[in-house]
Order: structure tokens, then C-alpha cells, then sequence
């Protein structure tokens, strides 16, 4: 541990000092769009700590780091740093203990206590990795059959190449983006690498993973308990404002506690190499930052707002949606989402799984029509600002074949104070960009539009004068007309 590199408030330029090499990549979950957590599959309830890597990394994140982070979350008026005089010298370290001094430096600038020690598991590096995989191994039958119909439902959807194996990427995401983790219960924190000598990468995981402890502690966190096997968008929320609490800690305890040797440290680190040159479809790689960038956007906000006595107050009050942590102006003046009515079960299918969805989803279908980045993200996230619920349904047959529903809600209220098109609109345009050498179906209905995938057929009912939209995709046109709830007759032979 070095001296802080600064005395006093830091100006911008060290903020950007430190963001470029604290850029998030972390694993947060896999499931719903290949990134919501699965819950069957991986640890159950961790908050696992980003596996940092710096600006200009192959991963794709740094685009919209620049715009998310940067612009909003990192301005000195959004996330201002407020000093604590506490010495962390190299001699308190040797007194007290590493992991002591990193603890107390967490609870010191969170301004909250410690009710208990907390435990902490140091695996070695292989260790680590093999528990990481041990976590992503289907637990019994039921949870293999679900991760195959998933898998076949991300190709269809063009999210990840028809090439790659699900459960692979899985497995490669998860042991080489995740650097450690809080388990809430079990209470316990596993990490790689030293806790009586850590590396700078060390220290920086054990202050992030030490806050989730903290905060537990004090807070609770508010993950709710469910038995359902994809975490809800709401669900999803709630993980953001957690993980973006922790992500402003964990910086604020780099400007208070580390040089800059011990922040370069951090990006010549070789797990930081390794997370960066693992090439991440960007629908994973959105779902992997976005409660580390967006949720510490949220938290940034609230932080501005009213300091950590606002962002306490949200976990008594977490947020209803990914909407608003997209959109932190929201949170608590707008309702919660509605419920879109559920799809019905055409003959012969049935229904896997049915899970909220939300504005981070479809966002992350526009930012990457056919699985390829196409626009910069400041131009895509107010085609998402009138979402107002949703739901993904996954389906499967007899014959094992898989299909799936999306629907959401437009809402005109939630438009801003610029006109923003119908949701209808956006999904339309969506549906062209990706499904672009498909042949056009025709429905001779114009509520729907149709696809002819060669191996399934992909439909969008919506009109402008309606709010409810509904995107299905299915083997077969029967199937597809059955769940976007249109007659077999509507669409020509």
C-alpha cells in the first residue's frame, strides 16, 4: 500500500488517471440476453469483483465507458470525492493486518461499521479457477435441457454465433473475468492472490468485495430470494445499485490509498491480460458491465444527491427496473413497470421460463443489431426511454426444439421532454437491422411484420396507436402466429 498521490480534493485529471485503469469487465451473471444470471448454473447470490482492464482493451467496453462513465458518472459535481483523514502507512499495515486496514479504509469513506469480522477465503490462482468452473456445471438433468434450449434461443436471436457452444462460453467468460467474489450466504469472501501481501489488483478486489460484506452487514443486501431460474430485470436492478455502491468504494479507496506505481500495477496485471484478450459477444460483454458502469452511474447520482444517507435509502428502496438506472431521474417519481400479458402456450409446446425483462435488454438488441456494434451508445439510449415493462418467454416442444417471446409496454408519458418515437418504431427498426438477409414473409396483416430465417420464421406485431408490442421467434409460421397471438390464416402460404 503507497502513499495517495494526491492531498486535499483531486482535481479531474486524477479521476481520469484513475479510470483509465479501473475500467470494469467482470462477470456478473449469465441468463436472459446470455448475460442475466442463471441461477441454477452459477455461485448463488455473488457479487463477484470486476477483472479490470485498462482503456483500449479489445473487449469492446471502452466506447461507452468514455460516455457512461466519463461524462456522467466521474464529473466532479456527479461523484464528488470527500477526503477521510485516515493514515494507511505502511506501518499500520504491519500492526494491523492488510485486510484489517483495507476493511477499515472501506468503512471509513462508506461511512458505515463493521457488526462482525468478516471471512475471507485466499484460494490460489488455480483454486480460484476451478471453483469458478465448478459453478458453471449443469447440477442435474433439468438445468442441462435449459441451457441447450437457451443456447438455441440466443442463435436465433443472432446474439451469439451459430458456431459457439453456450455452455463454453459460459465456462470461458466465467473463469476469466471474474477476480473474486462475496458470497451473502455464506458470508464469506473468496479471492485469488494474497491477502497478507497483496498486489495492487488484490487490494482493489478486497475493497470492493469487503464493501458488498459491509454492506450486508448494515444494508442487507437487496437481492430477493427466488426460485425462478433467470434473474428479473428488477432482480437485475438491484444487483446494479449494489455493484455500483461497492465500484465508487472501491475508487474512492484507490485515490485515498494507492500511488500511481500501485495503479499502473493494476493494469500490468496478468489476470487484467488475460480478461482482455478473451473476445466477448457483446451481449455478454453488456451484461458483464452493466451493474459496474450503469449501476455506478445510479449511484453516482444518488451519491450527488444526497450523499451515502441517499444511496442507504436505496437499498431500503431499490430501484423497480434497468430503467432507471439507465434513466437515475426516474427513480422513485415514476411507477413501477406494467405487466404485459403473457403469451399463450401454442399446442404442443410449453413453457420453460418467463421472466421480467427490461429497457437494459432491448437496449442492448439496439446498440448490436445482428450481434455487431453499429451506433455509438449516446445515440441508441432514448430509443429505449419509452419502455415501460416487459417480459422474455422461453418455449420448447416434444420434439426438443426451442422458441421464444419478448414483449413490452410503450409508454408516451416517459418520453422526455424531446418527442421520442413509439417503442413500436425502435423494434421495427431493430427487426430490419437484425435479420438483414432474410427473406420478408408476408402476413397480409399490417400490424405484423415476418421473417422467413430458413430454419425458423420471426415475427413483430405492434402498431403506433397501441401499447403492447410482441417479437416471437419459432420453427414453425403455426407456432410463431400462435405466440404473438394472430390466427395461423393471417399469414399467406
Amino acid at each position: 500500500m503507497g502513499e495517495p498521490f494526491y492531498s486535499g480534493k483531486p482535481p479531474p485529471s486524477r479521476w481520469l488517471q484513475v479510470l483509465a485503469l479501473l475500467l470494469v469487465l467482470a462477470l456478473v451473471g449469465v441468463g436472459w440476453f446470455a448475460y442475466r444470471r442463471v441461477r441454477s448454473v452459477n455461485e448463488d447470490g455473488a457479487f463477484p469483483t470486476p477483472a479490470i482492464t485498462p482503456l483500449g482493451s479489445p473487449s469492446g467496453t471502452t466506447a461507452r465507458a468514455e460516455s457512461s462513465i466519463y461524462d456522467h458518472a466521474f464529473s466532479p459535481t456527479a461523484c464528488p470525492y470527500r477526503p477521510v483523514s485516515v493514515a494507511h502507512s505502511a506501518d499500520r499495515a504491519k500492526l494491523y493486518g492488510n485486510l484489517a486496514v483495507i476493511a477499515g479504509a472501506d468503512a471509513d469513506l462508506r461511512e458505515l461499521s463493521y457488526t462482525e469480522p468478516v471471512e475471507t477465503r485466499n484460494l490460489t490462482t488455480a483454486q480460484f479457477k476451478a471453483k469458478l468452473k465448478r459453478s458453471t456445471i449443469p447440477r442435474n438433468e433439468k438445468t442441462r435441457e435449459f441451457q441447450r434450449v437457451y443456447g438455441e434461443v440466443l442463435e436465433l436471436l443472432r446474439v451469439i454465433p451459430e458456431a459457439d457452444d453456450y455452455q463454453e462460453l459460459v465456462t470461458d467468460v466465467t473463469t476469466t473475468q471474474i477476480a473474486g467474489f462475496y458470497d451473502p450466504e455464506k458470508k464469506k469472501v473468496f479471492v485469488p492472490g494474497s491477502v497478507t501481501d497483496p498486489s495492487p489488483l488484490d487490494e482493489f478486489v478486497l475493497s470492493h468485495e469487503l464493501e458488498h460484506a459491509l454492506a450486508d452487514q448494515v444494508l442487507g443486501l437487496p437481492i430477493e430470494d427466488s426460485s425462478a431460474a433467470i434473474e428479473s430485470d428488477r432482480q437485475f436492478a438491484a444487483r446494479a445499485l449494489v455493484e455500483g455502491d461497492a465500484q465508487l468504494t472501491s475508487i474512492f479507496y484507490a485515490i485515498n490509498n494507492m500511488s500511481q506505481e500501485e495503479l499502473a500495477g493494476i493494469a500490468s496485471d496478468p489476470t487484467v491480460a488475460e480478461a482482455s484478450d478473451l473476445e466477448i459477444p457483446h451481449v455478454l460483454e453488456r451484461g458483464i458491465s452493466f451493474p459496474y458502469e450503469e449501476g455506478l452511474n445510479f449511484v453516482c447520482f444518488l451519491y450527488g444527491r444526497g450523499g451515502w444517507k441517499e444511496v442507504n435509502r436505496a437499498y431500503r428502496r431499490p430501484p423497480n427496473s434497468t430503467a432507471e438506472i439507465i434513466f437515475p431521474e426516474r427513480y422513485g417519481k415514476v411507477e413501477p413497470p406494467a405487466d404485459p400479458a403473457d403469451p399463450k402456450a401454442p399446442k404442443g409446446w410449453r413453457l420453460v421460463e418467463l421472466s421480467a425483462s427490461g429497457a437494459l435488454d432491448l437496449l442492448t438488441l439496439f446498440e448490436a443489431p445482428n450481434g455487431e456494434v453499429t451506433a455509438e451508445p449516446s445515440g441508441v439510449v432514448d430509443r429505449v426511454r419509452r419502455w415501460n415493462g416487459g417480459e422474455f418467454g422461453i418455449w420448447s416442444d416434444d420434439k426438443g426444439r426451442a422458441a421464444f417471446t419478448i414483449t413490452a409496454i410503450d409508454e408516451p408519458d416517459l418520453g422526455g421532454a424531446s418527442p421520442t418515437p413509439h417503442m413500436c418504431v425502435q423494434m421495427q427498426l431493430w427487426f430490419a437491422q437484425n435479420y438483414p438477409e432474410a427473406a420478408e414473409l408476408d402476413t397480409g396483416n399490417v400490424a405484423i411484420q415476418g421473417r422467413d430465417l430458413g430454419d425458423a420464421i420471426a415475427l413483430l406485431r405492434c402498431t403506433i396507436d397501441k401499447p403492447d408490442i410482441v417479437f416471437a421467434v419459432a420453427p414453425d409460421k403455426r407456432t410463431a402466429l400462435a405466440l404473438v397471438g394472430v390466427k395461423p390464416v393471417s399469414i399467406a402460404p
